[in-house]
């Protein structure tokens, strides 16, 4: 018996089989890792390649792929990985003048609008009121990070069709496409960061107006 490199290697018949030492275990567990990341890597090269010279033949599978590609919170994936999302997205259509939610409401989704108007609108946030989202837009997206109750009221200002991603969804969606996920994830933190920025830059100035028109009275 012989020890190299923290495995334990018994003779067995002329052949040399690691026996489970703790560093054995972790040199063997490391090597399991790299082959796992190796593999990832080169199965996204194969199927990058593959999707290049069989573009999506469906009309409405390509739609989709082109509007979930300009959104930043999706930006990024294969197209095999924008058909594989499609599987958790909802359509919902609502007519002109319809509540989708309201402030208060459980928010448990994500809205994206295919077309049609919403309006966002909140009575707290001065620079809310009169918000309009057209296609391509989304909101709501904070439901996907966390529960919580809705900050504000969306509501249709004519026919409207969306798609909604419920948390729970994009749950499945990342256990079952972990490296699409984990893009999602990065792009979702990012823009509610940045949302998030907007809104505290702009109460900074609402509340820098305010004081210089009390100091003008």
């Amino acid at each position: 018996m012989e020890i190299r490199d923290g495995l334990k290697d018994v003779n067995m018949g002329g052949y040399f089989m690691p026996g489970y030492t703790k560093e054995g275990k972790k040199i063997l567990n490391d090597i399991k890792e790299k082959i796992k990341l190796y593999w990832c890597d080169l199965r996204g090269m194969v199927v990058e390649w593959w999707e290049q010279i069989h573009e999506p033949e469906d009309p409405e599978a390509q739609e989709l792929i082109d509007l979930l590609s300009d959104i930043e919170v999706f930006s990024g994936l294969r197209s095999s990985q924008y058909l594989a999302l499609a599987d958790y997205l909802h359509e919902r259509q609502f007519t002109k003048g319809e509540s989708i939610f309201s402030e208060g409401d459980p928010a448990t989704a994500m809205y994206i609008i295919c077309n049609g108007r919403v309006e966002l609108s909140c009575p707290a946030v001065k620079q809310m009121d009169g918000s309009y989202l057209e296609s391509g837009n989304i909101f709501g997206e904070l439901a996907l990070c966390c529960e919580h109750r809705r900050m504000y009221d969306a509501r249709t200002r004519a026919s409207t069709k969306t798609l909604v991603l419920f948390r729970k969804g994009l749950e499945r969606f990342v256990y079952r496409n972990p490296s699409a996920g984990l893009k999602v994830h990065g792009n979702l933190t990012a823009h509610i960061g940045q949302q998030f920025l907007k809104i505290r830059q702009e109460n900074l100035r609402l509340n820098q107006q305010d004081s210089e028109a009390e100091v003008n009275e």
